[in-house]
């Protein structure tokens, strides 16, 4: 026989079971477009690190990118966590209050590109040409342990924004929010029948 309490266990036991769906995971490669259409960023998941590539979606092209940025909200534990591959340029992690520090007021603040992600991935060139349509998609820049996220920004050589990522809002799924409907409509039920 199902009683109230079986019901009022099962639904909070599948609000657990449920609560991965607000993770973003990744089977395949996953596309950051661009606001402007100019430039994309995609994200690969390979040995629980995440790889990114560039994409200049129209090509031959002008843009040249000396610099870009991917959000992330896992902290990178030593500074080899966050490298890249790429002839000629570094890695670096960088939390609010630095991009703040070294961006804020001439390009934007932290907030203003990622949101409220914790930190940024920030790659840029120093002594060989950017990357242009001749070198780019190509998987070289990389986060260790790393876990993949929503939003990038490029930058071309006067530090000027090219593109960046169209904002998206993680929107709970139905499921999940029966099931604690129905958890909190059981410990409500449970709680007048006790008087």
């Amino acid at each position: 026989m199902i009683t109230l309490k079986k019901c009022l266990f099962a639904s909070l036991f599948g609000l657990i079971l449920s609560s991965n769906a607000f993770a973003i995971v990744i089977g395949s490669d996953t596309v950051l477009t661009g606001t402007n259409g100019l430039i994309n960023v995609t994200e690969r998941t390979s040995f629980g690190s995440i790889i990114y590539s560039l994409d200049i979606v129209t090509e031959p092209s002008e843009i040249s990118v000396f610099s870009f940025a991917v959000s992330t909200n896992t902290w990178a534990s030593s500074e080899f966590d966050i490298l890249t591959e790429q002839p000629g340029w570094v890695g670096e992690q960088l939390s609010p209050t630095v991009w703040n520090t070294l961006f804020g007021s001439t390009v934007g603040s932290f907030s203003s590109f990622f949101a409220d992600d914790q930190f940024a991935n920030y790659y840029k060139m120093v002594n060989v040409a950017p990357i242009d349509f001749s070198n780019d998609e190509q998987f070289l820049f990389f986060q260790y342990y790393g876990v993949a996220e929503s939003q990038f920004v490029a930058f071309n050589a006067n530090g000027g924004v090219i593109s960046q990522s169209l904002r998206t809002t993680n929107v709970p799924e139905p499921a999940p929010l029966a099931l604690l409907g129905l958890g909190l409509m059981g410990l409500g039920l449970m709680k007048k029948r006790r008087k």
